[in-house]
């Protein structure tokens, strides 16, 4: 008899900590983060800074418009 396998294949990991910008590094990001990783926790950041409350759109909006549906968990 074989001893059981000790390998963990984690095969769609979780990305912790994503950064998501407005414009074309929201398009570069977005595909690479949802085609490596099962889910993302993403971090709001605002270019500028200091942009106008009423300037900023969701960063989840945006989000969910670059994945393929079903993909965005709001919790």
């Amino acid at each position: 008899m074989t001893a059981p396998s000790q390998v963990l294949k984690i095969r769609r990991p979780d990305d912790w900590h994503v950064h998501l910008r407005d414009g074309d590094m929201l398009k570069t990001v977005v595909p690479y983060t949802s085609e490596i990783y099962g889910r993302a926790i993403v971090m709001r950041t605002w270019r500028p800074p200091s942009r106008p409350l009423m300037q900023r759109s969701p960063t989840a909006s945006v989000f969910s418009m670059r994945c393929p549906p079903g993909m965005i968990s709001r919790r």
